[in-house]
């Protein structure tokens, strides 16, 4: 068996993780409750519920341990576990996961488990804030630069990353990431992928009249101009409401009235995922 974990910023990317997923053709199914999980997933879900402590889980926020929110089973023994972290800043229980799983490598007659992998699937960012000062968080550079800082904290063999989308082999097993940009590959967002693939093309010029609307109001009592990124949600969100009324953008992901699928699967997003997961 190969176990790969996959570790995403928000709901949204984990719902344009699923479609490019699905979209590959490599799975047989998606398995959504932890009695159908293989023994050794399902003990790592359960290990880490046991850790819970109930005072202090926040109902609006992400679970601080592992726990995936999607696991899919792909052809050949593989299965992939995509687990939402809440941002950038929030890999602690990516961390602690990668600490734990370690416990399986080399256990393969007792656990099924020939290969453990784990990649982190995050935006570039931009490299100046609103007000054109330098984000110590944007861009390929820092993002890569941040991401090693973190995993060597855990990983004390890992070397850092040079390449958007790479693995390298360590004593925790295979540590991967794969960063979305623009066409510039040096910064951007999911949210770029995203303006590419817009289906109902009636619709979008009414929500980016919507969206500046609201920079119109947001300049008329003195707020900060929202980021690029939150006005492209604006506007995909938008979208979402005229097919799903009240759901978020994660919903309108998931289904096929706001982004084309046909078109995530004929850009080389696509291909360049394929190869990422088949290594």
């Amino acid at each position: 068996m190969i176990l790969t974990f996959l570790y995403c910023e928000g709901p949204h990317d984990m719902a344009f993780l699923a479609k490019l997923i699905k979209g590959l053709n490599i799975t047989n199914h998606e398995i959504n409750t932890v009695s159908d999980l293989p023994d050794a997933i399902k003990n790592i879900v359960t290990g880490a519920i046991g850790k819970l402590d109930n005072e202090s889980i926040r109902i609006d926020k992400p679970l601080r341990v592992f726990f995936p929110n999607k696991v899919f089973a792909l052809n050949n023994d593989q299965f992939v576990c995509v687990f939402s972290t809440g941002g950038k800043d929030s890999l602690q229980a990516a961390m602690e996961n990668i600490r734990t799983s370690k416990l399986l490598i080399g256990r393969q007659k007792r656990t099924g488990i020939e290969t453990i992998r784990h990649a982190f699937i995050l935006d570039a960012d931009y490299k100046l804030l609103e007000d054109g000062k330098a984000n110590p968080q944007g861009g390929i550079t820092n993002t890569l630069a941040n991401l090693s800082t973190q995993i060597k904290t855990i990983v004390d063999d890992f070397t850092d990353f040079t390449n958007h989308a790479s693995w390298q082999e360590t004593s925790y097993g295979k540590i991967g990431n794969f960063i979305f940009t623009d066409t510039t590959k040096q910064e951007g967002t999911l949210e770029d992928l995203l303006d590419l693939f817009i289906k109902p093309s009636d619709l979008q010029a009414p929500s980016e009249t919507f969206r500046d609307e609201v920079i119109a109001f947001d300049a008329s009592r003195g707020a900060k101009t929202k980021d690029k990124t939150k006005q492209q949600k604006i506007v995909l969100t938008l979208m979402t409401q005229a097919f799903h009324p009240g759901c978020s953008l994660a919903v309108g992901l998931s289904e096929n009235k706001v982004i084309d699928t046909a078109l995530i699967n004929a850009h080389n997003i696509s291909t360049e995922f394929r190869e990422f997961l088949s290594v």
